[in-house]
């Protein structure tokens, strides 16, 4: 094969991948913003008082996409915006989007609109990234991005907000970092992490294994102490910001979820939002619980140590995490298990569709 046929190989797959996870992205997205839009209108937390940083804690919080929109909207010429607001209107497609006629609102929500879409873009393009330093296949590597992708909306169960695709590509970004040994921008990583959504604190824990699988256990003690540290200074100055917002830091739901945890109702129940436009069942119906079921007991005997410890420190904390704090049913507060699910359903696919012994090329 001479070198023309080599570039041109490389070109069509680049330009075939990227085309394919496009158009998944496209309808995670599309499922994602007709389920929830981003949350127009809503007091609480919907964009609009999110950009203008008046929502109530702890939404408020996840200043990140705001910033930037603001940001960005700031140092844009006026021609331009009109020029965006003219040509770009996403409300003409979801019927959930509202968003008035104010030229500079509505050029901070298509901002916050094409970030979130890219947030999920390039997440798949991360995870196919990790899944091939794993040991994974090339097809598994491509094909367990998507069926994340396009499960994603239906994970954004009991509400969807815009920082939910990004935090899902800040954690794969971390997990990739930490496999791949990328110390530096994996500190820097924490703090726009964090800034998205406060509880990157938490899951910077979950990433003691794989860090430690890469250097030796005092250092990656130090290290991963200061990827906590970076994230705790940067939650203690953005609830010092915005200490005199309505609301609280927290949002207790243990007693209600006692209860509604042992009514047989909470696992066959009807979404009351359709997803893709379909009526589906609820976050922890027994759907879900089935799938999570199938996918962790096939999933985990493939994983090789580091990846178990991750997932069972992510268990350790998600789950009292989801009971303490999350509303019933909730289940996209168990968000710290999408990357995991990712690698999970790749090993499935080498296993069990492509007849590979995945688990050995494990680092």
């Amino acid at each position: 094969m001479n070198i023309g046929s080599i570039k041109n190989s490389i070109f069509t797959k680049g330009f075939l991948l990227f085309v394919i996870f496009w158009m998944a992205s496209s309808a995670s997205f599309s499922g994602v913003m007709g389920k929830w839009a981003l949350l127009d209108g809503q007091v609480r937390n919907g964009i609009e008082n999110m950009l203008s940083g008046s929502a109530y804690k702890p939404f408020v919080y996840r200043q990140l996409a705001p910033f930037i929109a603001n940001t960005i909207e700031k140092n844009t010429p006026e021609e331009i915006k009109t020029f965006v607001t003219d040509n770009f209107k996403p409300e003409k497609t979801f019927s959930k989007i509202t968003v008035s006629n104010d030229v500079t609102l509505k050029f901070k929500y298509i901002i916050i609109y094409h970030l979130c879409f890219a947030s999920i873009l390039f997440s798949l393009f991360t995870l196919r990234k990790l899944l091939l330093s794993m040991g994974c296949s090339q097809i598994s590597s491509i094909m367990s991005p998507i069926l994340l992708a396009l499960y994603f909306p239906y994970f954004l169960a009991g509400g969807g907000y815009f920082y939910d695709g990004i935090e899902l590509l800040f954690m794969s970004l971390a997990v990739y970092l930490c496999i791949n040994k990328k110390w530096l921008p994996l500190l820097v990583l924490t703090i726009p992490a964090t800034l998205n959504k406060e509880t990157f604190f938490f899951f910077a824990f979950t990433l003691y294994p794989l860090i430690n699988s890469e250097m030796e256990k005092k250092k990656a003690i130090v290290f991963t102490l200061s990827i906590i540290l970076i994230s705790g200074i940067i939650n203690i100055i953005t609830k010092h910001i915005y200490a005199n917002n309505l609301g609280g830091a927290l949002e207790f739901h243990l007693v209600e979820n006692i209860k509604a945890y042992f009514d047989y109702h909470t696992y066959i129940y009807v979404e009351k939002v359709n997803t893709y436009g379909i009526v589906g069942l609820g976050g922890t119906s027994l759907a879900f619980i089935l799938l999570m079921f199938i996918i962790f007991k096939n999933g985990m005997p493939l994983c090789d140590k580091k990846t178990k410890q991750h997932i069972g420190l992510v268990t350790l904390i998600s789950i009292p995490l989801f009971v303490l704090f999350s509303g019933t049913g909730e289940i996209r507060n168990l968000s710290f298990f999408l990357v995991s699910l990712a690698v999970l359903t790749g090993l499935i696919i080498d296993r069990y569709f492509l007849n590979q012994n995945t688990n050995t090329h494990l680092k």
